[in-house]
């Protein structure tokens, strides 16, 4: 009986695993990768659910809490349940309008009716991609680890545009010399300019902006100018795109400057002139996915995009600290012999760690692609970055990107508030207010030293059997 049973079972597992593989034959589903962020940042969960220290710099969320007048009137609004307009309230997209006109200077004057918004900037770019039918799509590398595989969603081909050390941004030279590469003869081509710029935090210059958008008319590239870090430019003069180059979407949103990434609330402002084709199939595709985003979350948003005395002292406090956090992290780095640039916005490094592990060192060590050297990283310091190779690098290039945001945000935003007007963020507020920051950059300091002096290598646990 029981073999019976168990000749049975097998048989109805069979059977079962024959239809689902009758339903999906092979090469009908699409390949695609899950975000190299998200899954660092679950990785890190399970880490910690075994009881284990992590540091987390792999994970780019703001520590910062939202603006208090934008969590008041998003919770005023949570009995609001009806639908908004595709496109987005009418309020919230007159107060993006509004706000980006004054934040940037009033070089463009933008309208309400140009502004689009989404769940998440993340959602909107996949829609721009989606609305066409063919585009050559260009990409920084490095650049944010999910504008290829969005494309690649879209069914685009990419190229890649290899930035240089040491602020690992592109120059017109290297772009101008890219745009001649057509994968799709004929199709739009669209660059991706995240600027500042994820991973490296480091921004363009207007004269730098200038050139490429000389290059950019010389080719006629549309451009999706993501500036979703420009409000968190350490000296407050963020230079955007759009005013200089007219055919250049402004793409922002709440999850960085504001920290609301959960609220999901990103928004394009499109030029005025020579996109109504292009609107109407962006808005087309909006419709028939997620419709419109949450009516609450809009009526809040629409209050942090009110460029109000406290909403100012609340970027100008974030600006601060983040960058005597970042100069600060760069200058222990550096000095343990890691190559890496002072950022000057948002909270990245993209850390280089080859002058410190030569081929000796690596042959030592046994790794040789990025992502088994920082998964050896992580076992050894408790310290999680994310590798190169999700920003478009080269395996063989131990490189990472470093997210200095383990601190608490609102603690921080007391403790400045403290500060006297001339006041400075020195080290020893930074040790007081960031201490888990400080440990992490101490730890790979020292982690970087022992590379360097080829010392205690054996001591070190290998994790190359895993990749992070």
């Amino acid at each position: 009986v029981t073999v019976s049973v168990l000749y049975w079972s097998l048989s109805l597992v069979a059977h079962h695993y024959t239809a689902f593989a009758a339903m999906f034959p092979q090469g009908t589903l699409k390949a695609s990768q899950h975000s190299m962020t998200l899954l660092t940042n679950e990785h890190c969960r399970r880490i910690e659910s075994e009881g284990k220290k992590v540091i987390r710099f792999g994970f780019g969320q703001s520590p910062f809490p939202p603006v208090p007048a934008a969590v008041e009137a998003h919770a005023k609004a949570a009995p609001r349940k009806e639908y908004a307009h595709v496109q987005g309230l009418v309020e919230l997209r007159e107060a993006i309008a509004r706000f980006h006109t004054e934040v940037d200077g009033g070089r463009v004057e933008y309208r309400a009716d140009d502004v689009f918004v989404g769940p998440g900037l993340k959602q909107l770019i996949l829609n721009l991609f989606l609305s066409f039918r063919q585009a050559n799509v260009y990409i920084p590398a490095p650049a944010w680890v999910s504008y290829e595989p969005q494309a690649s969603i879209a069914g685009h081909p990419v190229v890649r545009i290899a930035a240089s050390a040491p602020t690992w941004r592109i120059t017109a030279e290297q772009l101008d010399q890219a745009l001649l590469a057509e994968p799709t003869p004929g199709a739009p081509k669209m660059l991706i300019l995240n600027n500042p710029g994820n991973p490296d935090g480091c921004a363009d210059t207007e004269d730098e902006l200038r050139a490429i958008a000389a290059v950019c008319r010389k080719h006629n590239v549309l451009v999706v100018a993501d500036e979703i870090y420009g409000l968190l430019h350490h000296e407050g003069r963020h230079v955007s795109f759009p005013p200089l180059y007219d055919r250049a979407i402004l793409a922002t949103g709440l999850s960085k400057w504001c920290g609301a990434g959960g609220w999901r609330v990103g928004a394009f402002i499109f030029p005025r002139h020579g996109m109504d084709e292009l609107k109407r199939a962006f808005t087309g595709i909006a419709s028939e996915s997620y419709s419109c985003i949450s009516t609450p979350a809009s009526v809040g948003a629409a209050a942090a995009y009110t460029l109000t005395p406290a909403v100012k002292q609340y970027l100008a406090a974030q600006r601060a600290f983040l960058g005597a956090v970042g100069r600060w992290a760069a200058r222990q780095l550096r000095a343990a012999g890691i190559s890496v640039h002072d950022p000057n916005g948002g909270f990245y490094l993209f850390v280089d760690f080859d002058p410190v592990t030569p081929a000796p060192v690596r042959q030592s060590l046994k790794l040789h692609h990025a992502s088994e050297f920082f998964s050896y990283v992580l076992a050894n310091t408790s310290v999680a970055l994310l590798a190169g190779p999700a920003f478009g690098m080269q395996p063989g290039h131990f490189v990472a990107r470093l997210a200095f945001v383990a601190f608490d945000g609102q603690k921080v935003l007391d403790a400045m508030a403290r500060l006297p007007a001339d006041g400075a963020v020195t080290d020893e507020f930074i040790a007081e207010n960031a201490p888990l920051v400080v440990e992490g950059i101490t730890r790979l300091a020292k982690f970087a030293n022992t590379l360097r002096n080829g010392t205690g290598l054996s001591q070190h646990t290998s994790a190359a059997g895993s990749k992070l």
